[in-house]
């Protein structure tokens, strides 16, 4: 492959990246992205105690807020995300080219750029690409570091930035710095100088990171979480729960197809043993590979070290993610750390490239491609809660005389529904009030909470009203009912 094709083909890769994450950015605020935008919205001074009652370290909010000092949209607070998720796949080609040539950088880079969880995270207003972003980056420089390709004092400084960065931005991120640490153990304890350089990174980054540390200890004394939630969308065997963990990583690969709609797998559920089959399938799989590539007689001493490298990236912080949710109850979603699933594709990649033909190569690039982009069409045509336009409607079809009832009213519906004067939650007494006028409930997904609350309001109905006409914005209906 020439260098003009070579060239040509990383640049191809960049537009697509870019070009799938600009796709849908005008869509409604979804799930948390709301929480993100009320904390950015704080002065500077007040983000860090407005977050004492959250679970995320402060640096995403902050260049949030700076991005808000502008006239902002959703597409343009989205844009921050698409950045990040654009730098993190040039991050990994440059990665990619010093660990397996050009060539694997380039198909790393292309399973990153087309990854429908990549690029779920790259469109959503919240900490995750963002903090995949400066925990690539900080592996990169790293590299750079351990093949000694530059100067040492940039790279090192880059180095702890980067890192410092990625903790600021996501505390799941410090397990990558415990998997660095794993690997520098292992195979660079013979490395003095190294070793002394490595250990000063370390205290700078801890200093770095000193001033929010009594942050962090309130958060965790405070913040609660939503167990119930945790505890419905588990994955159970028999009668024990072994978390969400493994639920999301499965929903990654396409083996849970329940996960996003949060809800639990019963031992009795055959879906389940299916899912279960798939994993344990494509994990003996890409163990068997990793074990081939790894025993590998073709390594050096020094090319076997960078074998396990991503392995470890991989495998570390997921190993210590279910050791907490088992120990303490730290949940960590898969899907909300890109940056495993980053180290994940690095570390296939370059074992495909050592162990199978390059007639397998493209044979296997070809399926995981089109599994991928056929899940991104699911992820494009999947609205969520489509509140502009269940605003919309709203809006056309209520008078005066109109009571918008919703089961509850989160920062995002109040967002969109700002301009609605007769806006009621079904829990205000305030609803008792408007049995002589038109309704329109505005209710959520099947969920356990909103299905209670629909069996209030159809209680509160009691057969004086009728339906008039049902709408669907995505999980949202709009239901319209008039008096009899």
């Amino acid at each position: 492959m020439t260098f003009a094709v070579k060239r040509n083909l990383i640049f191809s890769v960049i537009v697509l990246a870019i070009g799938l994450r600009l796709i849908c950015l005008d869509k409604s605020f979804q799930g948390d992205e709301f929480l993100s935008v009320q904390h950015a919205m704080k002065s500077v001074g007040d983000i860090a105690g407005n977050l004492l009652a959250d679970a995320h370290p402060p640096l995403y909010f902050y260049l949030l807020h700076a991005v808000m000092r502008f006239p902002w949209s959703e597409e343009i607070l989205r844009l921050l995300s698409v950045i990040a998720g654009v730098g993190m796949c040039i991050a990994v080609y440059m990665i990619g080219k010093r660990a397996m040539e050009k060539e694997g950088g380039l198909v790393a880079a292309f399973l990153v750029a087309i990854a429908p969880v990549t690029v779920w995270s790259s469109q959503y207003i919240r900490t995750y690409a963002t903090a995949a972003f400066f925990t690539v980056f900080s592996i990169y420089f790293l590299m750079r570091i351990m093949r000694k390709e530059a100067e040492e004092f940039p790279s090192w400084a880059l180095f702890v930035f980067f890192s410092a960065a990625s903790i600021y931005t996501f505390y799941f991120s410090a397990l990558v710095i415990v998997a660095e640490n794993v690997f520098v153990a292992l195979f660079m304890r013979e490395d003095k100088g190294f070793l002394k350089k490595w250990a000063l990174s370390q205290i700078f980054i801890a200093a770095l990171y000193l001033p929010w540390i009594p942050f962090f200890i309130y958060q965790r004394a405070v913040y609660t979480g939503h167990p119930q939630l945790v505890e419905r969308i588990g994955f159970y065997i028999g009668n024990i729960h072994i978390g969400a963990l493994i639920r999301s990583l499965l929903g990654i690969v396409g083996f849970d197809p329940r996960f996003l709609a949060k809800e639990a797998m019963s031992a009795h559920d055959a879906l389940k043993y299916a899912s279960l089959a798939g994993m344990l399938i494509s994990s003996l799989a890409a163990t068997l590979l990793a074990a081939k590539y790894i025993r590998s007689p073709k390594f050096t001493r020094d090319e076997r070290k960078y074998a396990y490298f991503f392995l470890i990236l991989a495998a570390v912080p997921f190993a210590i993610a279910i050791f907490l949710h088992q120990a303490v109850k730290i949940v960590l979603m898969s899907h909300y750390f890109i940056a495993s699933f980053v180290f994940l594709v690095l570390f296939l990649v370059a074992a495909c490239r050592a162990v199978l033909s390059e007639k397998a190569q493209y044979l296997l690039l070809a399926a995981v491609s089109a599994v991928f982009l056929s899940r991104l069409v699911f992820l494009y045509a999947d609205k969520e809660m489509d509140l502009k336009g269940a605003h919309a409607y709203a809006k056309a079809v209520a008078t005066r005389e109109t009571a918008i009832v919703s089961p509850s009213f989160g920062g995002s519906f109040k967002y969109y529904f700002y301009d609605m004067p007769n806006l009621h939650q079904l829990e205000d007494p305030d609803v008792r009030r408007i049995a002589d006028r038109e309704i329109v409930f505005i209710s959520y997904p099947e969920k356990l909470e909103s299905r209670r609350c629909h069996e209030r309001f159809n209680s509160f109905l009691n057969g004086r009203y009728t339906p008039v006409d049902s709408k669907k914005f995505g999980d949202l209906t709009v239901q319209r009912y008039r008096k009899l």
